[in-house]
């Protein structure tokens, strides 16, 4: 019997070394997904005290970066007993800019701050609908609503949780972030003409506070109908 020759000893080994981590690769994407994690594995990143420079060539700050001096700039994670729960946005060690957080699986809460302070809108949504809306102007809370529960309503059940004797319009959006409702309100009461729309963008209510009265439109923009209501 002749000897294998080395060419192909060679070939053989070639051949195992190339398909050994297909295998594995394969072997790793077949294994379920871990339990009691409702953030997705991309957004899984090291822990703020594991990355404290810039990246060479970046042309900016990295995730979790705190400068020469310790202050803490750009998006840093948030994390509660090991676990990934959003991220929060600093400058000079103060929150400024946008942050989120999960309160748990299904409960997000977005908003912005501006200086240290609340600022803009605040939303809390659950299972990808916007439940409530607050609104705040450098930390003071301006006027809150409920998008969720007030839909498809012309008068808000809950109403808006008016928080300043000021004229304030409120601008409140829908959970596709479209303009849900707007009014005008002055020492915490309606006036004017108050608007609610479709999440299309179309009107679906016009209610007039000073001749106490009521459109309902259709949401191709026909007029639906029209009545009177003594308590506007």
């Amino acid at each position: 019997m002749k000897p294998l020759k080395n060419s192909h000893f060679l070939l053989v080994l070639l051949l195992l070394s190339c398909t050994a981590p297909e295998q594995q690769l394969a072997e790793e994407n077949d294994q379920p997904a871990q339990a009691g994690n409702s953030i997705p594995k991309a957004e899984q990143v090291v822990k703020p005290s594991a990355v404290n420079s810039t990246p060479a060539n970046s042309g900016g700050i990295d995730k979790n970066y705190t400068d020469d001096k310790g202050l803490r700039q750009g998006k840093f994670d948030l994390y509660e007993d090991d676990k990934l729960l959003g991220f929060e946005t600093y400058k000079n060690d103060k929150l400024n800019g946008p942050f989120e957080k999960y309160r748990n699986a299904s409960t997000l809460v977005t908003g912005t701050y501006t200086d240290g302070k609340l600022d803009g809108y605040w939303k809390l949504r659950e299972r990808n609908l916007l439940r409530m809306v607050v609104f705040y102007s450098m930390g003071e809370e301006i006027w809150s609503g409920f998008p969720l529960t007030d839909r498809n309503r012309y008068k808000a059940t809950k109403g808006f949780g008016i928080c300043t004797e000021d004229t304030v319009m409120v601008e409140c959006p829908h959970t596709n972030n479209k303009l849900w409702y707007s009014g005008l309100f002055i020492n915490k009461k309606a006036v004017g003409i108050h608007k609610i729309y479709y999440p299309t963008g179309t009107i679906q209510f016009v209610c007039d506070y000073t001749r106490h009265n009521v459109q309902s439109f259709y949401e191709n923009g026909k007029l639906k109908e029209e009545w009177t209501d003594p308590e506007l």
